[in-house]
């Protein structure tokens, strides 16, 4: 463990402890990004788990599915805002940016504008309304909330909005309760 460079609460494993998967992965992400964000620094203290948390980010943000990825950024933007995390909050205006994504649109999930009187289509609004309430509370969604997604998408793409709100929810989770910082530019 590296100390007196703070991170997380639970520091990081210097660079010559990673084994070659874990360089590997943090090689890629650098080409990606520009840089190795502090939160696959941290979550290299347990290899297996980074591999797990890189092969679902890749799945669900970056990965070929059937929701576009403007729609999976939106979401994953939204759920970050509502659960106050500062490093989602950051990394997500950037991910949005690099994307070219309107300025409407980023106001309208990182709560400048509320996305439910925004100009985004019927189909976004109601998968932002599906992924707040898995957010806000999981427990009391209805067949109702669910009939209201079917009306815009097939099963598969329900399942992908949920895991796409489920994980942004774990990631925003880990990365507060560690209190993961920003990396420094």
């Amino acid at each position: 463990m590296i100390e007196g460079v703070f991170m997380s609460r639970i520091g990081i494993v210097d660079e010559s402890g990673w084994d070659e998967i874990l360089k590997e992965s943090l090689k890629e992400t650098k080409k990606k990004y520009g840089i190795t964000p502090n939160i696959d620094k941290v979550f290299a203290v347990w290899p297996e788990y980074h591999q797990i948390y890189r092969e679902k980010f890749e799945l669900l943000l970056s990965g070929d599915t059937e929701i576009p990825y403007r729609l999976k950024l939106l979401i994953y933007s939204l759920v970050g805002s509502l659960n106050q995390c500062q490093y989602a909050y950051f990394w997500n205006q950037l991910l949005m940016r690099q994307h070219g994504m309107p300025q409407e649109a980023i106001d309208a999930v990182l709560g400048s504008v509320d996305y439910r009187n925004s100009s985004l289509d019927e189909a976004t609004r109601a998968a932002l309304a599906f992924s707040e309430k898995l957010t806000r509370h999981a427990y009391t969604i209805t067949d109702r909330e669910v009939e209201r997604l079917k009306q815009h998408f097939n099963s598969r793409q329900i399942l992908e909005i949920c895991s796409v709100a489920a994980f942004a929810n774990e990631i925003n989770m880990m990365a507060s309760a560690l209190g993961i910082r920003l990396e420094s530019r």
